[in-house]
């Protein structure tokens, strides 16, 4: 059974009694600062100190302060441990030694045992931690006395990852847990991979891919036979106005030198006379062959000389009975 808040109070501090009258010792004095933190239920503080003095000056009266201090910090196992001998310090008859024998068997219903063993596939190499602290081999398969509450338990193997393994033990509790090992590792490259590896150069950068240039518009073709009409067309309407223009000088001229009464006329008359003729049926001849010549060339440049959609736009010379001139076409 548990002892009360006042008989535990009182059962320590007349274990503490046993102080001499002599100057404090060191040990002497971190057991009063452990008691004053105990006291303000810092156990954090107080424990620390109750464990220096115990090994200053070894007393089972210390013992039993820190072993009450370990237990309300929960470390049940510790606290068990430091119970038991600070039991077996106190004489057979000595009040502390019954208030230590009651707080082992308190704490022997509270404290879990957990068994951790290596699942069969796992080599006996693997390092075991709970805790942090290592576990000794021999102990695998047994149930430990262990702290009631949460527990890591990681499980190392070279080659392998970690294995962790989060258990909670409640007060009392036996649990039983097979450890496997963690993952694989990558494994290395093989010594003629790393080789090539090694050497093996990065691929050149790709330049980034451009727009395809569009293709240049087709180049319009110009007839050459219609140029060539055209040409010759423009040169006999040239030549019809220019003989044209003579036989009208040579008209003015018979027309002063000949009479008409007697129907005579000067040398000069004469020949101006026969040249008019012959002028005259030059202009009309040549008049009509370029008329037609340039009707042809420009036949030519407007049906015969662009391909595709694409417009195209020519010069028509034009012959009427009033004049030569030029007309500007344009075809689609």
């Amino acid at each position: 059974m548990r002892l009360s808040p006042f008989w535990m109070a009182a059962a320590i501090s007349f274990v503490a009694a046993g102080a001499t009258a002599a100057g404090p010792t060191d040990a002497e004095l971190l057991f009063r600062e452990a008691r004053k933190l105990a006291v303000a239920r810092d156990w954090a503080a107080a424990c620390p100190k109750f464990a220096e003095s115990e090994r200053l000056d070894p007393a089972p009266g210390t013992l039993l302060n820190l072993a009450d201090c370990e237990e309300h910090f929960g470390t049940l196992v510790s606290a068990r441990e430091h119970f038991a001998l600070a039991a077996a310090g106190f004489r057979q008859k000595d009040k502390g030694r019954a208030v230590a024998l009651a707080r082992v068997a308190a704490l022997d219903a509270r404290i879990a045992h957990l068994t951790l063993r290596l699942a069969p596939s796992v080599p006996p190499t693997a390092v075991v931690r709970k805790a942090g602290v290592v576990v000794d081999p021999a102990t695998l398969g047994q149930p430990v006395p262990a702290d009631p509450g949460s527990l890591d338990v990681v499980v190392s193997l070279t080659g392998h990852a970690d294995r962790k393994y989060t258990l909670t033990l409640g007060d009392g509790a036996n649990v039983q847990q097979e450890l496997d090992l963690g993952v694989p590792d990558a494994p290395p490259p093989r010594p003629e991979e790393a080789a090539h590896l090694a050497t093996t150069e990065p691929p050149p950068p790709v330049a980034p891919s451009l727009p395809p240039v569009p293709p240049p518009p087709p180049p319009s073709h110009v007839s050459l036979p219609g140029l060539g009409l055209l040409g010759l067309g423009a040169a006999s309407i040239v030549v019809g106005a220019v003989s044209g223009g003579l036989a009208l000088g040579d008209a003015s001229i018979a027309k002063s030198d000949c009479s008409k009464l007697s129907q005579t006329c000067s040398p000069t008359g004469h020949n101006a006379a026969v040249s008019v003729d012959t002028l005259s049926t030059v202009s009309t001849v040549t008049f009509i062959a370029g008329g037609v010549l340039a009707a042809a060339g420009g036949y030519f440049l407007l049906f015969r000389g662009s391909s595709g959609a694409s417009p195209s736009t020519a010069f028509v010379p034009v012959v009427s009975p009033v004049g030569v001139g030029a007309m500007l076409r344009r075809s689609f």
